[in-house]
């Protein structure tokens, strides 16, 4: 993406992607709790509203694509319910680790570009 469109374009992209998944998040009572690469785990108290906040990121994405039709963001989204386990990392003090159950990832929204 970076060669095809540039540096600055390209990392526009990226950055409004995260506003856009971000933004869903919170206005459906989730809570952001780490980005992994261009990909973000977020947790919410009920399966429904990771749904809705799913619906939500969704559309604001297909209303992104329409106004920048030589940009468009693809996105893959999973949602697993159980649950979300904290580990302090070993080695690092302060750094903190989440995951799901054996069975299934935690929720996650990576673009696919």
């Amino acid at each position: 993406m970076y060669i095809d469109h540039g540096d600055a374009p390209a990392f526009r992209r990226v950055m409004d992607h995260f506003t856009i998944l971000r933004d869903g998040v919170s206005r459906n009572r989730g809570a952001l709790v780490k980005t992994i690469g261009d990909a973000i785990m977020a947790v919410f108290s009920d399966p429904a509203h990771a749904v809705e906040a799913a619906i939500d990121i969704l559309r604001n994405i297909e209303t992104y694509n329409a106004q920048n039709p030589d940009a468009q963001i693809v996105l893959k989204m999973g949602i697993h319910q159980g649950a979300c386990n904290r580990r302090d990392a070993q080695r690092t003090p302060g750094l903190l680790r989440f995951g799901g159950q054996p069975g299934g990832p935690p929720g996650r929204a990576e673009p696919g570009w």
